[in-house]
């Protein structure tokens, strides 16, 4: 099954995660900015390691954070100790019960290109409160030699930029 061999590759993952400055990180600032100042409640789906769920944990009363990842949990709980606020659960976001209208904003950093949208799409904005957020952070598939050319010239740019915020 497929659920499994990504749980098994992100179990794998976590184990090797570095700090630091990564091409994910750099839009956290960004991503905040989409987000009401203060939330009651807030869902993070593919939460990884948690650091994102920690900044959420910063302005939100609730935080429940959701990998399928039992590793990427195990750490997430190990760095998350001193934020009460935050629910981590190990769960596949496709047979999570969602509530209906509980979220004031679903965040999802680098994990919906792994999932089918069309049976989450429906799943997110039924959990969403009226005027909720959804903001998602995440690949594309190419559709152009453009696309390819961009990923090509970004490659080294992100390396380049690791190794000066992370120095």
């Amino acid at each position: 099954m497929w659920t499994q061999k990504i749980r098994n590759d992100f179990d794998r993952i976590a184990l090797h995660e570095q700090q630091g400055w990564n091409h994910n990180s750099h839009y956290d600032n960004f991503l905040l900015k989409q987000l009401p100042s203060h939330c009651e409640n807030v869902l993070d789906i593919g939460c990884g390691t948690g650091s994102f769920s920690r900044l959420l944990a910063q302005r939100a009363d609730r935080v429940i954070a959701i990998d399928l990842s039992p590793k990427m949990i195990e750490v997430a709980k190990q760095k998350s100790r001193q934020y009460p606020r935050i629910d981590y659960q190990v769960a596949d976001i496709l047979q999570w019960e969602f509530p209906v209208k509980q979220f004031d904003a679903i965040v999802s950093i680098a994990t919906l290109h792994h999932l089918p949208l069309e049976n989450l799409l429906p799943n997110l904005q039924a959990a969403l409160k009226p005027g909720g957020k959804l903001v998602i952070l995440d690949l594309l598939e190419h559709e152009s030699i453009q696309d390819r050319l961009s990923d090509f010239l970004a490659l080294p740019l992100n390396w380049i930029f690791q190794a000066l915020r992370n120095s």
